[in-house]
């Protein structure tokens, strides 16, 4: 395989995972948005229902909250896909970066060749 099919290949391969890097990011956006929601709906419905109850004794209660806790867990996750999703990028760009240089070797090497045929 050449270089640069290896150069194609792989800029294939890092089009298709942005596509996912952006659906995790997106999926990363709903969770936390859901579970602020969700959150902030409970804090006022724990103060409701316990009059005199202080803020800080209803986000206690909140964070206890099992279904809460279950959102939490999800948005933290989808936050730790986010973080792989970003050193994946740095990976495809280290390695593209890599593959350019391979390329650029490979052209010299070419020319040098050419300037300078074997046997002359």
């Amino acid at each position: 395989m050449t270089v640069q099919n290896e150069i194609n290949d792989h800029l294939l391969l890092w089009d298709q995972f942005i596509r996912h890097a952006r659906e995790a990011g997106l999926k990363a956006a709903r969770s936390e948005a859901e579970y602020k929601r969700d959150r902030a709906k409970f804090v006022a419905w724990y103060k409701a229902t316990n009059p005199g109850a202080s803020q800080v004794a209803a986000e206690s209660a909140a964070d206890a909250n099992e279904t809460l806790h279950v959102r939490r867990v999800a948005r933290l996750s989808d936050d730790a896909e986010v973080e792989a999703c970003r050193m994946r990028n740095q990976w495809f760009r280290a390695k593209s970066e890599a593959l350019r240089s391979e390329k650029v070797d490979e052209r010299e090497s070419s020319r040098l060749y050419a300037d300078n045929p074997a046997g002359a």
